[in-house]
């Protein structure tokens, strides 16, 4: 359907929050790794996406737990 101006509508979207946990393993047994969320990242500069925790330590073995954050209070963007 083509709207006023000339753009196409193909539906909406919605203006939600959404919350996420995401596994993070380690799965070498014999050596501890660091993690970092890239901040450098389109969505996460602008607080669309947000991570806790967004960098740590983890053991040999080791699981953690990290919260991702969605808003959907934003406008629609492409991102290549």
């Amino acid at each position: 359907m083509q709207g006023h101006s000339g753009e196409t509508h193909i539906g909406s979207i919605s203006r939600a929050t959404a919350s996420y946990i995401i596994v993070l393993r380690n799965k070498l047994s014999d050596k501890a790794i660091n993690f970092e969320v890239d901040d450098s990242h389109p969505l996460v500069q602008q607080g669309i996406v947000s991570f806790q925790p967004s960098c740590g330590a983890m053991g040999p073995s080791e699981y953690i737990l990290i919260k991702c954050k969605i808003n959907g209070m934003t406008n629609p963007m492409i991102i290549n």
